[in-house]
């Protein structure tokens, strides 16, 4: 980027999750979050939002906020479950009492 103010991109090394790119979350808010909205999710939860808003200074975070609901309609031998996230008989959907933790 000849002749551009901004600092050259940084090397991008794909994360799990945003737990464990905190450093490349911090990097890209130090070098671009006067420009950019930074918003980071996969594996954001209750848990670990507060660690990675004070350790990245992002103010934005993504999160499914998903739990475990128990539903007969996804428990069939006829379905191959192995492409998907949940185990049989189970599926995932947004919770309120999740989404309430976040405010905690």
């Amino acid at each position: 980027m000849r002749g551009s103010k901004y600092p050259p991109p940084p090397l991008i090394i794909p994360q799990a999750n945003a737990g464990a790119g905190i450093e490349t979350i911090r990097h890209l808010q130090d070098a671009y979050g006067e420009k950019l909205q930074i918003l980071a999710g996969s594996g954001v939860t209750p848990e670990n939002a507060r660690e990675i808003i004070d350790k990245t200074g992002i103010h934005q975070l993504h999160s499914t906020a998903k739990h475990d609901v128990q539903d007969i309609a996804f428990a069939s031998d006829f379905i191959d479950y192995s492409e998907l996230p949940s185990k049989p008989g189970v599926r995932n959907e947004a919770s309120l009492d999740v989404i309430r933790e976040f405010r905690k």
